[in-house]
This record gives C-alpha cells, structure tokens and sequence, in this order.
C-alpha cells in the first residue's frame, strides 16, 4: 500500500508524449542506464543519434506514454505489436510506482498478452518485471541485440495473477480512456452512458480541466472517473476497495470534498476516504425512456431545433439563470456553452420568436445493439413554466433520437416532484441499476 500512496503524494498521470520533450526523455534514458545499481551495458552511439531515434522512431512510430507529475517528467514507456520496446524511470523516483503505473498501462492496452526483453544483468528489472506478472520464456547470449549482451525474453498474459494489486491511473487522454475501458463501458451501459458521452465529447474537443481516471487490476479494468469541473466527480460501478482507492487518490488533489455522483457502493469508499459519517442521499435518479407510446398528444407549445451560432448570447444568458438556480457554481460556462452550440449538442424551444427553453444531450453512445443518448441540463425560464414548455419540448427532443434508433435517457432530481411528474407523464420510468447520490452534510467533509 505504501507505493500507491506515493504516487498520490505525486499526483502522477499519464499522456501521450510529443517530440517537444525528446531531449527530456533522453535525459531519463541515460540517467537510468547510467544507474550503477541497473546492470544496464553501455551503448555505442552518440546523444545526438540517441535523440533522433527517440523522435523520429520511438514518439513518430510507436506509442510512447509519459509518466508526469508536477510538470516534471519522471519516466516513459514505448509498446507496439504486443511488445513493450522501452521502459525507464528516472532514478531518483524508482522505487515508488511509476514503473508499474506505466507496466498497468501497457497491459490496459495490450490485454491478450506481451513479451519483451532485457538484460540477464539487469537483476532489479527482472525483480520488477516478476512482480508485475512476467514469466521468463527463454534466455540468449544476446548476439541478436544490439549491446551484444545474455538476455531475457519474458511474457505476460492475464492469466498471470500473481503479485497483483489495484491501481487507479489517471490518464490525460480521453481517447485512450475510451479505448481501454470499451469492453467494461459496453457491460456496464446505463450506468456507464454519462461517462462514454462525456468522454466522447472531450477526444473530440479536448480541455485540460477534467481529470480521467481508471481503476485497474492486472490489465483488468475495475472502474473508471471523470472529474468535471463543473459537476464534481462522476464515476461507474466498482467494489468498495476500488472506490476506496480512486477517493484516496483524489483527496490527495483536492482541499475540499468534490461533489460525488456515483453508485451507493462507490459513495461508501469516498465517505470513508474523507473519513466522513454523514448521510448519503440520492439527489438525481436515472430514468430511461420506456414507453414511446405516451409521447403522442402532447400538445404544441412552438418550434424546437438546434441552438445555432446566432444563439450564444441568448442560450448564455439561459444558461446562467439555470446555473444560479440550480447548479450554484462560480464557474464561467461561456466555454461549456460554445462547446454546445459547436457540437450541435442543445436543442431551443422557441414560443414567437423567444427561447423559453434548452434541452442539451450528450454525445450519442452508438453500440451494435442498443445505442443511448443522455438528455440534459433542462431547463425553462420561470416565466414560462407550468405551461407545457419543458413537457413539449422534452418529449420532442426524445421523438428525434427515438426516430434515430438511440433511447433517450435522463437524470431527474429526486427532490423536484414537478420534473418527476414532467418526465413520467412523457413515458420515462426509474432505472433502478443507477442513482447519484451525495453527501447530505456536503460541506462539513474534509
């Protein structure tokens, strides 16, 4: 336990590496092999050569992953074709995780299994490598590498459990989330539809503000999170230890408790994490779409379609309103409503020529057989309530993804009967695998 709470300490994460930090990682490179106690032979070839071939091959043509934190770059890692090529940490944070943070990483990436080689000199790399599920496969006297020195050929599949412990990765790269928690997402769709439309969004529109987080057990993913600026910390299903771990990872990171929406299991290990004894209560309740029948006879209230350019200063204009009403952060929303309206992604209902309400959607989860897309922030104007507005203009934007073959989803407050009634009356039922919950004293937390 005590290598996962170093690298809390760090705030380690994980991204993509680009040839503007070559020479950084030819840094850790040399440093490490340098390193007396590594048993690592020395090479032949100049720094400026060593160079090169860390940007043109290993970051142009392999997929290289840095392990950072605090903006120093502590170690990386290179794979392709089931292969890890490269792997080295600087000296000076040995010893603490990094390694087997970037090791999760590669068999996250590469679960069918991996092989790769190091030197029969190198005892500490073979100790890791034991420890991390590697089984030797066979040894050469090395003529075919080029330090011309004994190595090691050594696998690991998923069948290889020893030695395994959880670990929560946070990865900048919501492209890279997506692609490693597929299978987990697809077998955890409802529960899992807000995270895959978010993440969708932000490979697409990337913006540092979120946090991305994966919790991983020998290749195998336990649970995954999204820390949103504006919503708090949204996460899947997973068992208490795991969730016990992702808080305790971001209460390092954090001065005051996030809001938490997330399973009730996944509640009770961040309400231990903050050592917490408050109540837990259901705030929002996902509800799915389940009678397509009840939307007709829904009266007209006006014209609804997709929120334009044109749109920004109105919808902006909205969007505060609901954000003082109903969400309370001090967050600007200029950029989130941009976004918005650049992704086609809120639709205005407009009653003579005025919006008096904005339904907004997620990116559409598309899967072969059965496809989701989660419907809001909805909100109407106070003026224009108890009028139908938010019943018309719901049940219309449900008909369009309804028409597309994805069902339409939503959360509703459990404290607002109006909403309930609203979303009821249009054919929406609870779904009882998924609630949000928060703490109930939500401030005396920390």
């Amino acid at each position: 336990m005590g290598e996962v709470f170093d690298m809390q300490a760090m705030n380690l994460h994980l991204n993509k590496a680009d040839s503007n930090i070559s020479a950084d990682l030819l840094e850790i490179f040399l440093s490490a092999r340098s390193d007396s106690r590594s048993g690592i032979p020395s090479l032949s070839r100049s720094n400026e050569n060593l160079l090169n071939w860390i940007s043109e091959t290993l970051i142009a043509q392999k997929v290289t992953w840095i392990a950072s934190a605090d903006s120093e770059i502590l170690g990386f890692i290179t794979f392709s074709d089931h292969a890890i090529d490269q792997l080295y940490v600087h000296p000076e944070y040995q010893n603490k995780g990094v390694g087997s943070e970037l090791i999760e990483l590669a068999k996250l990436s590469m679960p069918s299994g991996i092989k790769l080689y190091t030197f029969q000199s190198n005892l500490r790399a073979l100790n890791f490598y034991e420890k991390n599920g590697f089984q030797e496969l066979q040894r050469s006297d090395g003529q075919n590498n080029e330090e011309k020195s004994p190595d090691v050929l050594l696998s690991w599949h998923p069948q290889n459990t020893s030695n395994s412990i959880i670990r929560v990765i946070q990865i900048e790269d919501a492209g890279q989330i997506l692609e490693i928690t597929k299978n987990f997402r697809e077998k955890n769709l409802y529960s899992t539809c807000l995270l895959s439309a978010e993440l969708i969004r932000l490979s697409k529109t990337p913006d540092k503000r979120f946090k991305y987080f994966v919790v991983a057990k020998n290749g195998d993913v336990l649970g995954m999170a999204l820390q949103h600026p504006f919503m708090g910390v949204l996460t899947s299903p997973m068992n208490e230890e795991s969730s016990l771990l992702l808080a305790q990872k971001i209460a390092a990171n954090n001065e005051s408790l996030p809001s938490i929406y997330a399973p009730l299991e996944v509640m009770r290990g961040f309400q231990k994490a903050w050592k917490s004894e408050g109540d837990l209560v259901i705030v929002e309740k996902q509800l799915v779409m389940m009678d397509p029948e009840e939307l007709s006879g829904i009266d007209s209230k006006g014209s609804i379609g997709l929120c334009e350019d044109s749109d920004y200063e109105n919808l902006l204009e909205k969007f505060l309103a609901y954000a003082a009403e109903v969400v309370d952060k001090t967050e600007d929303p200029a950029d989130y409503i941009r976004s918005l309206i650049s992704t086609k992604s809120v639709f205005c209902l407009r009653v003579e020529g005025v919006i008096t309400t904005f339904v907004a959607f997620s990116s559409p989860v598309l899967l072969p057989e059965k496809s989701l897309v989660t419907l809001g922030p909805i909100y109407t104007l106070p003026e224009y309530r108890r009028s139908g507005h938010a019943t018309f203009a719901t049940a219309e934007v449900s008909k369009y993804f309804l028409s597309q073959g994805i069902q339409p989803m939503l959360y509703t407050d459990e404290s607002n009967p109006t909403s309930n009634r609203i979303y009821e009356s249009i054919g929406y039922r609870h779904n009882e695998t998924f609630s949000m919950r928060e703490f109930k004293d939500h401030d005396s937390f920390n």
